[in-house]
């Protein structure tokens, strides 16, 4: 699932990640995302930089995605039980950066 890329960021030409953490149920399903840490980046003078403004511009859109992810639970004794603590980077990279 592609998170979509916020209007305003692409305005400004920012980008950035965003680190969730959630649990996987027994069903694959993701429960509780919530962000662990965001950078949001911006070109100066040909150098990057993690900037606070406009902070959190990406943790909503890569919430919204993350609950929608789907994985494979563990299964222990051929039983799925649920897993904690899971962890997924997102990147939110503008097209022209691609091949930088």
């Amino acid at each position: 699932v592609q998170p979509v890329y916020p209007r305003y960021a692409l305005q400004r030409g920012l980008f950035g990640w965003v680190l969730v953490e959630f649990t996987v149920d027994d069903l694959g399903r993701v429960i509780d995302p919530i962000v662990v840490d965001h950078c949001v980046e911006e070109f100066k003078f040909k150098v990057t930089e993690c900037i606070d403004q406009p902070g959190y511009i990406f943790d909503r859109p890569a919430l919204a995605a993350a609950s929608k992810f789907k994985y494979k639970p563990k299964v222990v004794d051929g039983v799925p039980i649920e897993t904690t603590g899971v962890r997924h980077l997102i990147s939110f990279i503008l097209d022209e950066m691609k091949n930088i």
